[in-house]
């Protein structure tokens, strides 16, 4: 039976689409060139055009809420014809500077099966961000791929109030959180649960100044 969806971080469905040598990464939806029809919805089928740059292996991961229940479910597709993707995944420092933002990732040891505490710090010309916006009902959203294309995560970023300390976290809130403020920044720390050991890349999207930016970092996973 199709699935009965609703609306989650302003979306009925979320495609996420990144490489194996982890150099693409694309966030889209059905409906960014218009609105969905009612049709679509009720049938949970939809449509969406897209254009691969390069050929090779890709996550195809699509996020939704039936009901109340959050969905997240990805596959591996091989893309022909073209200049091919690197042979090796490329790796990222926790330090990087991406369209002009100076982003770091600062975590103790994640450890695979449990939440991790991943804080991104955001500076622009040497200065902390402080007038960041929500991107998506959410302070950052994140997409954890692992360089294998064996595993998929999506969760999103947080902010707490200085001073106030962060709440605990575990495998069934780890998705779960309060929406932004307005305006805030610089650090937002997101939870996401890496399901295996291994090497993992970490997509980022946060927004500024009505621009969104996507961050990259690698994060080792011990058992």
């Amino acid at each position: 039976n199709p699935a009965l969806l609703s609306v989650q971080h302003e979306r009925i469905v979320h495609f996420i689409v990144a490489s194996s040598d982890m150099k693409e990464f694309y966030h889209v939806h059905p409906d960014d060139s218009g609105s969905l029809t009612p049709e679509s919805v009720r049938n949970a089928t939809f449509s969406l055009p897209f254009t691969f740059k390069r050929a090779g292996e890709y996550v195809l991961a699509v996020d939704y809420a039936h009901g109340l229940t959050l969905q997240s479910k990805f596959v591996r597709a091989t893309v022909s014809g073209g200049a091919p993707q690197d042979e090796k995944p490329s790796t990222y420092p926790t330090e990087g500077t991406f369209d002009g933002y100076d982003v770091s990732i600062d975590y103790s040891q994640p450890i695979a099966g449990e939440p991790a505490n991943l804080l991104f710090e955001i500076q622009k010309d040497g200065r902390n961000v402080l007038d960041l916006q929500p991107y998506l009902g959410a302070a950052m959203h994140v997409a954890v791929v692992k360089n294998d294309l064996t595993e998929f995560v999506h969760t999103h970023g947080e902010v707490h109030p200085p001073g106030v300390p962060v709440p605990p976290v575990t495998k069934t809130t780890a998705h779960v959180h309060n929406p932004p403020p307005p305006r805030f920044g610089p650090p937002i720390d997101a939870h996401p649960i890496f399901p295996t050991p291994g090497l993992y890349t970490v997509f980022g999207q946060f927004m500024h100044e009505g621009k969104v930016i996507v961050t990259r970092f690698t994060v080792r996973v011990e058992e």
